[in-house]
């Protein structure tokens, strides 16, 4: 009997079919949520696609009352662009679930007195804090390079490390900021 290295290989026809087809979503989900966050990261960083560099970045924090600003706008800029290419990847999952988690939980609090719906509100942010916290729990399937790893099957405990390291880094740096 030939054996396979992944965990659908002990499954019969169907439920292959329906892990598969469960990889499948879970791989464009990641690819897509990570694209978004990478070329966020990317404008802050290189200014691309538009986006303000690392530069304006870092006075557009100060003037929101992150100070050094500098360390700030890096470790914003670095956890999208590094989070959104391991969630690409789906590698270190866990990682990269937690560093969008702490972006959006952090950027929350700076749209809610916008209100909750576009154009300023925070509507977006809260659908890719979920999308961060669904990839955390399902893991990132075998269409990964996490495929080997107790993670990519998902579970409570990479969950639970992923939701409260995100938790804790967004709410830090939301209350380490000035005014």
């Amino acid at each position: 009997m030939n054996t396979h290295r992944h965990a659908s290989a002990r499954l019969g026809p169907t439920e292959r079919a329906a892990t598969g087809g469960t990889d499948l979503g879970l791989f464009v989900l990641r690819v897509v949520v990570g694209l978004v966050l990478a070329g966020h990261g990317a404008q802050k960083l290189f200014g691309a696609f538009g986006g303000p560099g690392l530069q304006n970045w870092e006075q557009q924090l100060s003037t929101m009352g992150y100070e050094p600003a500098r360390w700030f706008a890096l470790a914003n800029a670095i956890a999208e662009f590094g989070g959104g290419l391991l969630l690409v990847l789906g590698l270190l999952t866990p990682l990269g679930c937690a560093a969008l988690l702490g972006v959006m939980i952090n950027a929350i609090p700076l749209k809610a007195a916008n209100g909750f719906w576009i154009p300023q509100g925070f509507e977006y942010e809260t659908v890719l804090a979920a999308l961060a916290v669904v990839l955390a729990i399902t893991g990132p399937g075998l269409i990964s390079l996490d495929r080997r790893f107790t993670w990519a099957r998902g579970g409570v405990a990479s969950a639970v490390v992923a939701i409260v390291l995100g938790v804790i880094v967004g709410v830090v740096a939301y209350f380490l900021k000035s005014g």
